[in-house]
């Protein structure tokens, strides 16, 4: 949550972030588990989780102990991650690419990572 630096709310931004914590929570029980947010298939969903953590573990607060979701985003941010990303990444763009020139534009992919 945002505010501006003049006008400060403690007691809003402590809601927020305690709400965040619910959430992240869940995500750390399902890692606790899995490599991934769903199960063993590297998702949007986990690069969505990889930005918000970005921010979550980069701002000044004290953060929840969620050792799972720690050791994710230690991994995200790891060098080698990136490089990981890349291909999957690759991979489903050249997977979309021949998927719209057999007019299957609305199917799911899964790729294995």
């Amino acid at each position: 949550m945002r505010t501006p630096k003049a006008q400060p709310s403690p007691e809003e931004i402590a809601k927020a972030v305690k709400l965040l914590e619910a959430r992240l929570s869940i995500a750390d029980d399902q890692l606790a588990k899995h490599s991934y947010l769903a199960e063993y298939v590297f998702t949007l969903a986990d690069t969505q989780l990889g930005q918000m953590l970005h921010r979550y573990y980069d701002i000044e607060i004290s953060q929840a102990d969620l050792e799972n979701l720690s050791a994710y985003y230690q991994w995200f941010c790891a060098p080698s991650a990136l490089s990981k990303l890349g291909h999957v990444f690759q991979k489903t763009r050249a997977r979309l690419q021949v998927d719209r020139l057999n007019g299957k534009d609305d199917q799911w992919i899964q790729i294995e990572t």
